[in-house]
């Protein structure tokens, strides 16, 4: 799951007015069905209904009493591009305020634009603005870590022992030995991860 960047997806009632709001939002493709908190909700006055759908999580059972009015809101890709493109957003349930995302968007409702992720060398959003027209154009949006979360080492300045002798040639990860300069307390120091 990634998060994508600021600006990169809005929100707005269909309609009159065209204002576009920014959530955090996160895409998760193991998700069914769209969610949004409270605390957006309230903040931007959108329609509720009450719903007697239940949403289960990997880790719980979460409880649900409304779902928004999705039939009256849109959510926009890329607001203000050239290749900005507008969905009908799809299901919706409200939950609890969290810390994680305002919005998260599910598959049903990216299915349009046959989105997916790649996250080599960085992660990356790929989306067809219109699949049917024209099938080869492809649009892609930088996606981003969890606000505050750092991503995870790839240097290793140190290897591991894979086994602990007295002698001076102690095995060290992938069957290298050790130089006999190196004493066999270095060799057991743990691995270290650069930042």
């Amino acid at each position: 799951m990634f998060y994508y960047a600021e600006s990169s997806i809005g929100i707005s009632i269909s309609g009159g007015s065209v204002t576009f709001f920014y959530p955090r939002s996160l895409r998760d493709h193991s998700a069914t069905i769209n969610l949004i908190t409270w605390r957006m909700v309230k903040a931007h006055g959108l329609p509720v209904r009450p719903t007697t759908k239940r949403l289960s999580t990997g880790a719980d059972q979460v409880e649900v009493t409304h779902e928004l009015a999705h039939e009256q809101l849109s959510v926009c890709l890329l607001p203000g591009s050239r290749h900005a493109v507008r969905l009908p957003m799809t299901e919706t349930l409200v939950v609890k305020d969290t810390p994680l995302f305002d919005f998260l968007a599910s598959n049903p409702q990216m299915h349009v634009v046959a989105d997916f992720v790649t996250t080599y060398p960085v992660p990356q959003l790929h989306f067809r603005p219109n699949v049917l027209e024209h099938p080869e154009l492809l649009v892609t949006i930088l996606m981003r870590n969890a606000p505050g979360v750092r991503p995870a080492a790839v240097n290793c300045f140190a290897a591991c022992c894979t086994s602990f002798s007295e002698s001076t040639d102690a095995k060290l990860g992938g069957d290298v030995t050790a130089p006999a300069s190196l004493s066999s307390s270095r060799a057991a120091a743990p691995a270290r991860s650069s930042r």
